[in-house]
């Protein structure tokens, strides 16, 4: 009688939730997720946390409910490929596997700039976002560092939270270099939320103030 492959997937964010569903129910496969706690984290939705709204929460019980997927809450302390295992903190005995999926995610690494680690909040994580929220009832200025999808949202949900406070979005490139044209000139041409002229766009490490793109005039057809 052939053996039950193993699938084992690390992590259960937005991948490794999709992953296991899809493994489970294409597969004769046994899979198993691994993830650090039951609550499923929606990575973007945490600047919501920092401004005091917290999203919905949903347990990875409840999203794998009749998939046939088995969860272990616990931490991955070592991942040892030649015996095809995986080590747990809590638990003593090892999950072996015939295929591993690793989902972990990123994280900010507040250690690469100096003073990050004592004086940022990651919104990344649900954590450092609670934390930033903390911070913000006492705080008269905030910086944003990133002008990505994530930067974007967290200044300005923090700048229409707290409109008598000065927000201001530091970026090293183009901003909103990721968006589409049209995107990026609405942005351009809306320096902050309505109400809130401290809101601002800072670009480059001379922190010069991102000016309004230039509007195109249409060419007379008369």
């Amino acid at each position: 009688m052939t053996a039950t492959p193993r699938i084992v997937v690390l992590g259960a964010g937005y991948t490794g939730v999709a992953a296991a569903k899809l493994l489970a129910k294409r597969t004769d496969a046994s899979v198993t997720v691994v993830n650090n706690r039951d609550r499923f984290v929606e990575r973007m939705r945490n600047h919501q946390v920092a401004t005091g709204h917290e999203p919905r929460h949903t347990t990875l019980r409840e999203l794998f409910a009749r998939t046939g997927v088995r969860l272990v809450v616990d931490q991955v302390t070592r991942v040892d490929p030649w015996q095809r295992q995986v080590d747990l903190a809590r638990d003593a005995e090892p999950i072996g596997y015939d295929l591993l999926v690793y989902a972990l995610g990123s994280h900010a690494d507040l250690g690469g700039v100096p003073g990050a680690t004592a004086h940022a909040y990651a919104v990344a994580v649900a954590e450092e976002a609670a934390r930033l929220r903390d911070k913000m009832r006492t705080a008269g200025a905030v910086a944003v560092v990133g002008a990505g999808p994530t930067g974007l949202e967290t200044a300005t949900a923090l700048a229409e939270t707290y409109p008598d406070r000065t927000v201001r979005l530091v970026t090293g490139g183009a901003l909103g270099e990721t968006l589409s044209d049209r995107g990026r000139d609405h942005l351009h041409r809306a320096p902050g939320p309505p109400g809130h002229p401290g809101a601002g766009a800072r670009q480059g490490r001379q922190g010069r103030r991102r000016r309004p793109a230039p509007r195109r005039r249409r060419p007379d057809r008369r």
